[in-house]
């Protein structure tokens, strides 16, 4: 699941990565991976045990469009299936989450 809270004081969007706990069973870390950290685990967002799962939040700039996958320290790669869309990643048959923030900012948009 993700969650957008548009931020009034800043020209920022509040983004919350949510993962069941039942996706990742195996894993004992897992990172939110895209082009907001090059695509690097080291960059990667960590993901915290939480009620609902596991989650991770990060301020994007708003009127972009963001690609995204989940990566476990086993190497699977996880997708969400809340994205706003998919397109095609570099590797034959994979896709990346995309999510997508719209220009305008207005206190009450949260999804």
């Amino acid at each position: 699941m993700i969650k957008k809270k548009y931020l009034k004081s800043k020209d920022r969007c509040k983004v919350t990565f949510i993962l069941p706990p039942e996706t990742v069973r195996d894993a004992d870390k897992v990172r939110v991976l895209g082009d907001f950290n090059d695509w690097s685990w080291e960059n990667g967002l960590p993901m915290k045990a939480v009620k609902t799962g596991l989650q991770a939040s990060i301020e994007l700039q708003p009127g972009k469009s963001y690609e995204f996958r989940y990566l476990t320290d086993g190497g699977q790669w996880i997708n969400d299936g809340t994205a706003d869309e998919y397109t095609p990643a570099p590797f034959e048959g994979v896709q990346n989450c995309v999510i997508s923030l719209s220009a305008q900012l207005d206190s009450n948009n949260e999804n």
